[in-house]
């Protein structure tokens, strides 16, 4: 299962002189640190969220978020990353945003290759194609093991499959048996029409 949720990523770190503490009551220097939360699907991040800021008491310790700054305490840690320049997001952040979208287009330039090289092979057939063949929702394949001028002779996979994405699982050497079945090229090609005929495997 794909786990998806949000980290953080620590962008700044840095220090507010004399400044109250809200817990031991001392004029005190404090710690923050500005984190970049971020949406991540398995590995991958997808987009950063928004920031956060943390400040810790040098004298007892005590962290303190967001919702816990005094006015002096948010005033100076926006003051001091003002002087140092916007914070901003890591680049790799926003992997997600430029992986998917480059994954989609690999895929869809596959699927169109495949696509013109089946079209291209039902045409021209050879003996050692493996024709993937769609029929009731059901897929398997055929083995060509003989062309003539006008005719096609497969062997015909012992073993049908529900997804085409698996049919990898089936299409192995010792599942062409004796079942063999032979059609004309005009018959091939009306097939490979009717999508019948969904993908053309050649070595």
């Amino acid at each position: 299962m794909t786990r998806f949720g949000t980290k953080a990523a620590n962008l700044k770190n840095g220090v507010i002189n004399e400044v109250k503490c809200t817990s031991c009551q001392q004029e005190v220097d404090m710690i923050y640190s500005v984190y970049g939360k971020y949406f991540f699907v398995g590995i991958l991040p997808f987009f950063p969220l928004k920031k956060v800021k943390f400040a810790e008491c040098k004298n007892c310790k005590k962290t303190f978020g967001e919702s816990d700054f005094s006015n002096a305490i948010e005033n100076k840690i926006d003051a001091d990353i003002e002087l140092n320049g916007v914070i901003k997001f890591p680049l790799w952040t926003y992997s997600g945003l430029v992986v998917i979208p480059l994954i989609v287009l690999g895929v869809y330039l596959y699927h169109k290759n495949n696509e013109s090289n089946t079209a291209d092979y039902v045409k021209k057939p050879l003996v050692g194609d493996v024709y993937t063949i769609r029929e009731d929702n059901q897929f398997t394949t055929l083995r060509v093991d003989k062309v003539s001028n006008d005719s096609v002779y497969f062997t015909i996979n012992d073993y049908t499959i529900g997804r085409q994405d698996k049919i990898n699982r089936i299409d192995k050497p010792e599942n062409y048996t004796n079942q063999k079945t032979a059609f004309s090229k005009e018959e091939i090609i009306q097939f490979h029409a009717k999508d019948s005929i969904v993908n053309i495997d050649r070595d």
